[in-house]
């Protein structure tokens, strides 16, 4: 199918667990040449590039919008002090350092060589090694739990604070406190306006989350690691005309060029661009996970 097709643009409504199956099967097939416009589900997923980077690179995506979580990344590079106070960390901090904390082996988790693993000593460092743990140069999910905390707090705050006789329910009740209500909490949810780490938080009319994405572009590194470069954003609170923006001059398209080139070497160029402005216009840009 690939083969026989027309198309040089591919859009993929996947997870990358599924997608490294089609990806596969284009080596397989010497289809080498496409351009891949990923859905959110895999648009910043690296496991990918390893095996499929010849294929992937230039890769186009949305991405839910990433921020820098202050003191964050301190708080988890904590010392080992606290690793022994918590069976996850305990085993998170064994598995990275291959020491043992407090004399234990906890076989069943790494496995025999554990036995020959010496204790720990205190000094190690997660500011020594890399981690996904303590990584926090792309925190996207992270930051929309980030945001539902504060969201909660506000929800609460706004619900405890309800004088009576002026609350939002029948006869100008207010919510209860004791026991807390979902369905009250949630209205009080919808309601929330506020801002956080420079983002506006709130709901349209239909109760939805006001959409806000990063455009992520898959480029090469000189060390061959794949970077993930934002390129532009869709912000559905800004005005029609200014809701998508995408820088075309940074971005490195899957033949290798960065501006477009001569004419007749701008199918693919065109081709995304356009699927994008259509996505816009469909108002498909949601976090909606289609299996292809």
């Amino acid at each position: 199918m690939f083969k026989s097709s027309s198309a040089t643009v591919i859009i993929s409504f996947s997870v990358d667990s599924y997608l490294h199956g089609i990806l596969k099967e284009c080596r397989r097939q010497n289809v080498t040449h496409l351009q891949w416009i990923a859905s959110e589900a895999w648009a910043t997923s690296k496991a990918l590039w390893d095996d499929f980077g010849d294929l992937l690179k230039g890769t186009l995506g949305f991405a839910i919008r990433r921020a820098d979580i202050p003191h964050l990344g301190s708080y988890l590079r904590r010392s080992v002090s606290v690793a022994q106070t918590s069976h996850f960390l305990s085993e998170f901090w064994e598995e990275t350092f291959h020491c043992r904390l407090n004399g234990s082996l906890n076989t069943h988790v790494h496995g025999e060589e554990a036995q020959n693993w010496p204790p720990c000593n205190g000094s190690e460092s997660l500011d020594d090694v890399y981690t996904p743990y303590s990584d926090v140069s792309q925190l996207r999910v992270s930051y929309n739990v980030y945001k539902a905390v504060y969201l909660i707090a506000h929800a609460l705050h706004d619900l405890s604070t309800c004088e009576p006789g002026k609350g939002p329910f029948q006869n100008g009740t207010c919510g209860s406190l004791y026991p807390i209500l979902p369905w009250q909490l949630l209205y009080y949810m919808k309601q929330t306006h506020f801002t956080t780490l420079g983002e506006e938080v709130r709901f349209d009319d239909n109760g939805d989350p006001i959409a806000s994405y990063d455009l992520m572009n898959w480029q090469r590194g000189s060390d061959g690691s794949v970077q993930l470069v934002r390129v532009g954003f869709y912000d559905a609170s800004l005005e029609d005309d200014k809701d998508l923006v995408i820088d075309e001059p940074f971005i490195m398209w899957h033949r290798g060029e960065k501006a477009p080139g001569k004419p007749g070497k701008k199918e693919s160029q065109s081709a995304a661009l356009t699927v994008y402005h259509v996505l816009r216009e469909k108002s498909v840009i949601k976090q909606t996970q289609l299996i292809a």
